[in-house]
C-alpha cells in the first residue's frame, strides 16, 4: 500500500491585462462598417493564410484593444467563442468587431462564416458582450454581416 504523506496542493492564477498607453491607430472611434474595414484591411488583408482579429469597443466606440484571435489555414479559420471573447471580458470591453481576411480576394461569405457568426452573436448575448459586425477583408475589398443585414448581428448598436 503506498501512502500519500502530501497535502493536497491547488494552483492559483491571477489573470490581469495592464494599460500602458493608447497608441494609434487605436486611438480612434469605429463609426460605421467601413471604419472598421478600414482598420481590419490594414492589419489583416495582405496575409497569406486566413487570420481572424477582433477588436474590442468601450461605450463610446473608442477602441479597447485588437488582437489577432485566430491563424487559420489558406481557405480555412476554425474559431471557438472562448477565445473570441477573453481579451473583451478581461479588457471590459462593450462590444466587439471581427474579421477576418480571405487570401482568395473574394468577400463573399461562405456557409461556415455565416454559421460562426451566428454562434459569436450568442455567445456575446450571453455574456453581455454584443458582437457588431463581422467582416470579411481584402486589399481593396471587404463585406460587412452588418451592412447587408443579416439578421442575427448587431444588437441594435449604432455602429
Amino acid at each position: 500500500m503506498i501512502e500519500n504523506h502530501h497535502k493536497d496542493y491547488y494552483n492559483l492564477v491571477e489573470v490581469s491585462i495592464h494599460k500602458k498607453k493608447r497608441v494609434s491607430p487605436f486611438n480612434l472611434n469605429i463609426t460605421c462598417p467601413k471604419d472598421a474595414a478600414r482598420f481590419f484591411s490594414h492589419m489583416l488583408a495582405k496575409k497569406d493564410r486566413e487570420v481572424l482579429g477582433v477588436i474590442g469597443l468601450d461605450i463610446k466606440n473608442k477602441i479597447t484593444y485588437f488582437e489577432i484571435a485566430h491563424i487559420g489555414t489558406l481557405s480555412q479559420n476554425l474559431i471557438h467563442p472562448r477565445e473570441i471573447f477573453k481579451a473583451a471580458i478581461l479588457t471590459n470591453s462593450h462590444a466587439i468587431i471581427i474579421a477576418h481576411n480571405h487570401p482568395s480576394g473574394h468577400v463573399d461569405p461562405s456557409l461556415a462564416d455565416r454559421n460562426a457568426t451566428k454562434q459569436m452573436t450568442q455567445a456575446g448575448e450571453l455574456i453581455g458582450v454584443t458582437l457588431i459586425d463581422h467582416l470579411i477583408v481584402t486589399n481593396d475589398k471587404y463585406y460587412s454581416s452588418k451592412e447587408n443585414k443579416e439578421s442575427y448581428i448587431g444588437g441594435g448598436s449604432n455602429v
